[in-house]
C-alpha cells in the first residue's frame, strides 16, 4: 500500500474522491448547523435551507443531534430576546462611568466636562434607540416555530435510532477511556456537566454506524472547528483530524471530509450549481468567525437583529459586533495605547458619510467606555480625535444642536 493509503488523513482527498463525497455521501448535520440556521436573518436563512433542500434525500442527522436541537433551540431563542436589555445595560454601565470621569474635572481650565458629557449621551442615547427598534422588529414565536418547521420539513425522518440503555453506557465507557488518551472527538468538552461531555462522541459513533447501514461515505458539516475536531496548521483549517479519518476508514471502508457550513455553500456553489449568495455566505461566515473569537456569542448575533428591513434602522450588523465587544472587553485590563491603537485603527481617514462615522463610533466607543479608564485626559485625546476624523457636515451639526 502506498504512504497516503496507509495515512489517508494526512493528505487531501483526490479529486475523484472529493466528487464521490459530492455524488453520493450521506450529509450530516451538527447540532450547531440547525441552531445557527435560527440565528441568521430571514433572507440568509432562507438560502441556506433551500441549498440544503437540493440535497434533501441525502441529509441525515444523528438521533444525538435530534436531541440536543430539540433540548437547546427554546434557550437560544431566549437569549436572543435577551440581546437587547443586556445591550442597553452595557451601554449605560459605560456612559455613567466615563461621565463620572469628567465630573472629577469639572473645573477644568480648558475642558467643557458638561459639553462633552452631552455628546457621550447623544452617542449612547442613539445607540439604545437604533436596539429599541430592533427589539421592536423581532421576530415573532410564530415565525420562529415557522423556521422550525422549516427545518423539520428538511429532515423529515431521516434520523438516527437511539442506542440501547445498554449500549449507550457501554458508548459512554469509552469515551471516558478515549478522554483520558485525548483520542478525538470530543476530549476538550470534558469539562461540560454530566452527560453533556459526551455529545461529540456520541454523535461521532453514529455517523460511523450510519455509513456502514448505508454503505455511504459521509460528509460531515459542523461549525464546531475546535482541535478535537479540526486538523490545523499555522491556524488554517487543514480538514478534519487525521486520526478521525483513519478511524472511520478503518471501522467503514469509505471516505469521510468535514465543512463548516459556509465552506460547505461555496463548494455547493462550486460543485452543485447552488445559488446562495455572496451576502448570505458572508454573514454565515461572520456568524462563524466571530463565534470562534469569542467576540460575540449566537444569541447576540441573532437573526432578530437584522431580519427585517434593515435599511429602515440606524443598527448595522458593525454595530452589533462592535457593541457585542462592550461585554466582551470589559473583562480585559486594556491599557491605554491599546485602546488608543484600536481607536486609530477604527476611525478611517476616508469617512465620508454618516453611515461609517457611525460604525467609527462604535468601535471607539467599544474601547473608551471603560471603568479602567482613570485620566481625563485620556478621554479627552480620544474625544478630540474623534472629533477631527468625523466628516464635516457632521461635525458643524453637532456644533449647532448644543
Amino acid at each position: 500500500m502506498s504512504i497516503k493509503s496507509l495515512f489517508p488523513g494526512y493528505f487531501s482527498p483526490t479529486e475523484d474522491k472529493f466528487q464521490e463525497l459530492w455524488s453520493n455521501a450521506e450529509i450530516v448535520l451538527d447540532t450547531n448547523i440547525l441552531l445557527n440556521i435560527l440565528c441568521y436573518s430571514e433572507k440568509t436563512r432562507a438560502e441556506v435551507t433551500e441549498t440544503l433542500d437540493n440535497f434533501k434525500s441525502r441529509i441525515w442527522i444523528p438521533h444525538h443531534v435530534a436531541f440536543e436541537f430539540s433540548r437547546n433551540w427554546r434557550g437560544v431563542d431566549a437569549r436572543s430576546r435577551s440581546a437587547y436589555s443586556k445591550l442597553v445595560t452595557a451601554i449605560n454601565t459605560y456612559d455613567a462611568n466615563i461621565c463620572s470621569s469628567f465630573d472629577e474635572y469639572s473645573r477644568h481650565q480648558t475642558i467643557d466636562c458638561e459639553r462633552e458629557k452631552k455628546r457621550i449621551k447623544r452617542l449612547t442615547s442613539s445607540l439604545i434607540a437604533s436596539l429599541k427598534k430592533c427589539e421592536e422588529s423581532h421576530p415573532s414565536h410564530s415565525e420562529v416555530e415557522d423556521a422550525l418547521i422549516s427545518l423539520s420539513n428538511l429532515i423529515g425522518e431521516r434520523i438516527g435510532t437511539p442506542p440501547s440503555p445498554e449500549e449507550m453506557k457501554a458508548r459512554k465507557q469509552a469515551a471516558d477511556e478515549r478522554f483520558e488518551k485525548k483520542i478525538p472527538p470530543g476530549y476538550l468538552d470534558t469539562k461540560k456537566d454530566n452527560d453533556n461531555r459526551y455529545g461529540d462522541y456520541l454523535i461521532w459513533r453514529e455517523i460511523i454506524d450510519h455509513s456502514n447501514s448505508t454503505e455511504k461515505p459521509i460528509i460531515f458539516v459542523s461549525d464546531d472547528r475546535k482541535e478535537d475536531w479540526i486538523f490545523r496548521i499555522d491556524g488554517k483549517d487543514i480538514g478534519p483530524r487525521p486520526e478521525l479519518v483513519h478511524e472511520f476508514t478503518e471501522k467503514t471502508g469509505r471516505n469521510f471530509h468535514s465543512y463548516s457550513l459556509r465552506s460547505f455553500l461555496d463548494h455547493a456553489n462550486a460543485k452543485n450549481s447552488a445559488k446562495v449568495s455572496s451576502k448570505a455566505i458572508a454573514e454565515v461566515a461572520d456568524h462563524e468567525r466571530e463565534i470562534q473569537e469569542g467576540y460575540i456569542s449566537p444569541e447576540i448575533f441573532s437573526y432578530g437583529l437584522f431580519s427585517k428591513a434593515p435599511d429602515q434602522r440606524n443598527l448595522s450588523r458593525e454595530h452589533i459586533h462592535h457593541l457585542s465587544r462592550l461585554l466582551h472587553e470589559s473583562q480585559k485590563n486594556l491599557n491605554y495605547n491599546e485602546m488608543l491603537n484600536s481607536f486609530a485603527h477604527a476611525m478611517d481617514p476616508n469617512t465620508k458619510s454618516l453611515l461609517d462615522a457611525q460604525k467609527a463610533i462604535a468601535e471607539a466607543l467599544s474601547y473608551t467606555m471603560d471603568p479602567k479608564i482613570k485620566s481625563i485626559l485620556d478621554a479627552q485625546a480620544v474625544l478630540e480625535s474623534f472629533r477631527k476624523r468625523m466628516p464635516k457636515g457632521l461635525t458643524d451639526d453637532d456644533q449647532n444642536s448644543e
